[in-house]
């Protein structure tokens, strides 16, 4: 059994790989279904009119993907977080 410290760091850390999947997975969606309330507000719509909605699309299922991608490595323990 671990200090109180490092539990928390595990659920900490558990904490942020489900983050990561939720907000990957809506960006990645937000992407394919081209999702209008996603793209008009906050950060997408800042980008939607630096570089346009296409190329926003792009990128945002790309950062969707690499989150997603980062939260299963963590989940399924391949690469460790120290004291994880």
């Amino acid at each position: 059994m671990g200090s109180i410290g490092s539990r928390l760091f595990v659920a900490l850390m558990a904490t942020i790989s489900t983050l990561l999947f939720v907000v990957g997975g809506i960006g990645v969606a937000a992407s394919i279904y081209d999702w209008d309330w996603f793209f008009e507000a906050g950060g997408a719509g800042w980008l939607v009119r630096r570089i346009g909605r296409d190329r926003a699309r792009v990128i945002c299922a790309a950062l969707g993907m690499t989150m997603v991608t980062i939260a299963l490595i963590r989940a399924t323990g391949v690469v460790r977080a120290p004291g994880g």
